[in-house]
């Protein structure tokens, strides 16, 4: 039985082994990689609850759950690993029994020189500039801005109600209720 061979010539006589692949009937196709992405909405979201939505961009999320939920958070987490796949969302609503955390952020200690404070809430970066006179209640009257211009933050900057941010406190509370926003670093 003759074999072909394209890269090996017929004529050869040496002796040794001799190999070649030939891949022109090898599979080519490709699978579409499909994600499920469950999390909870904002308590204004569009999306119907248990309802699965094919979804592309994290603005897009953003818009349909709202900045800062756990879904958004969810998809711009995705994305940075993976940007080609077929991704769909499964929005859960918040219970009413849930209660959203809370966490405090206590400055201390007035400026003594001039710089930036760099303060990570869930893995971004939150900035603000302070001043060597700036007191420790307007340090964290900057610090509450800050937070409060980052809408992608999974906290929110307490304003109402019992726990105000008043003074050297900044008081956060998790977008989303349920015990996973006692996991959010500050």
């Amino acid at each position: 039985m003759t074999i072909p061979f394209t890269n090996i010539p017929s004529n050869l006589r040496t002796p040794l082994f001799f190999a070649e692949f030939d891949n022109s009937q090898a599979n080519t196709a490709s699978t579409t990689q499909r994600t499920l992405i469950i999390g909870q909405t904002r308590a204004g979201s569009t999306l119907p609850a248990n309802i699965p939505l094919l979804v592309s961009s994290t603005a897009t999320v953003a818009g349909l759950s709202g900045a800062g939920s756990m879904l958004h958070g969810q998809m711009a987490a995705y994305l940075a690993n993976d940007t080609a796949g077929e991704i769909y969302l499964l929005p859960l609503s918040d219970a009413d029994s849930m209660v959203a955390a809370i966490g405090k952020i206590t400055i201390n200690t007035a400026a003594s020189e001039t710089g930036v404070i760099s303060l990570y809430i869930g893995g971004i970066r939150v900035q603000t500039t302070v001043v060597a006179t700036d007191s420790v209640s307007t340090i964290a009257a900057a610090l509450a801005a800050a937070i409060e211009n980052q809408p992608e933050l999974p906290v929110t900057v307490v304003h109402t109600g019992d726990m105000v941010s008043e003074g050297a406190v900044v008081v956060l509370e998790a977008k989303n209720k349920g015990a996973h926003g006692n996991n959010i670093d500050l």
